[in-house]
C-alpha cells in the first residue's frame, strides 16, 4: 500500500496566518495603553496624590475611564459599612414630591429601578448615602448638596418648589439601631426632609425635624 509523504524544503518557512509585524506592534501599543488606564484609574481613586489626580483627568484618558466605570471610588456601590446599624449599612434613596405652578404634583426616586445604565443607578444611590452622612453629621456640607439637588430638581421640572427627603431601606442591624415606628414605615429610616423653593435665583430649604430626632427614648420595660 502506498503511502504519500509531503515534506518542507529546509530552511523554508511558512507565515500563512500570522499577523504582520506592524499589526503586532500596534496590539502591544494598545495593550500598553490599555494597561496604563487601568493603573492609573487604580491609583487615581479614592485619595489621590496631586500627580495622580492630574494623571487621572488627562483628555482621552479620562473618558477611557469612564468607559471602564473606573471613574468611581471602589466602595461606591457598597452599602455596608464596617459597623453594623451605621450610616453606611442602609441603602438610601432621595425623594422628591415635586408642585408645580398648575398645582399638579409628582413625586420622583432617584435612584429607581429603570435607571440604565446600572452605573446611574449606583451613582445615584451614593449620593443619597453621602447626604445622609452629612445630614447625620450635621455636616458643613449638608445644605449646600441638598440646596444643588433641590435647586436641579425645581429647574428641570419647572417646579414652584418641592419636599426634598433622603429615605433608607433599613437592613436588620440597622433597623435594631434605628428602631423605626412601625406605624408609618416600618423597616425605613428618613435621614433628611425640608422644603425647598425658589426666590429667584437662590434655593431656599425650610429644613423639617424628623420623628427620630424628636421622639422621646423608649421607657425601659
Amino acid at each position: 500500500m502506498a503511502h504519500s509523504t509531503s515534506s518542507t524544503t529546509p530552511g523554508a518557512t511558512t507565515d500563512v496566518g500570522q499577523p504582520s509585524e506592524l499589526t503586532r506592534t500596534v496590539v502591544s501599543f494598545l495593550v500598553f495603553i490599555h494597561l496604563f488606564a487601568l493603573v492609573v484609574g487604580i491609583v487615581s481613586n479614592e485619595v489621590p496624590s496631586q500627580l495622580e489626580s492630574e494623571l487621572g483627568q488627562l483628555s482621552g484618558l479620562r473618558q477611557y475611564r469612564q468607559a471602564l466605570g473606573m471613574d468611581l471610588p471602589y466602595t461606591y456601590y457598597f452599602t455596608r459599612g464596617n459597623e453594623p446599624g451605621g450610616e453606611l449599612d442602609i441603602d438610601y434613596r432621595i425623594e422628591a414630591t415635586i408642585k408645580r405652578a398648575d398645582g399638579s404634583t409628582e413625586t420622583v426616586t432617584f435612584p429607581n429601578a429603570e435607571m440604565s445604565p446600572h452605573q446611574r443607578f449606583h451613582r445615584y444611590q451614593k449620593l443619597a448615602t453621602r447626604l445622609a452622612e452629612f445630614a447625620a453629621d450635621d455636616a458643613e456640607p449638608l445644605n449646600f448638596l441638598a440646596q444643588s439637588i433641590a435647586g436641579g430638581l425645581l429647574r428641570s421640572y419647572d417646579a414652584k418648589s418641592l419636599d426634598l427627603r433622603c429615605r433608607g431601606q433599613l437592613t436588620p442591624p440597622a433597623m435594631a439601631d434605628f428602631q423605626p415606628d412601625a406605624k408609618r414605615d416600618p423597616g425605613v429610616r428618613d435621614a433628611y426632609d425640608a422644603h425647598a423653593f425658589l426666590s429667584g435665583d437662590k434655593v431656599e430649604l425650610l429644613k423639617k425635624e424628623s420623628a427620630r430626632d424628636t421622639a422621646p427614648p423608649p421607657k425601659d420595660q
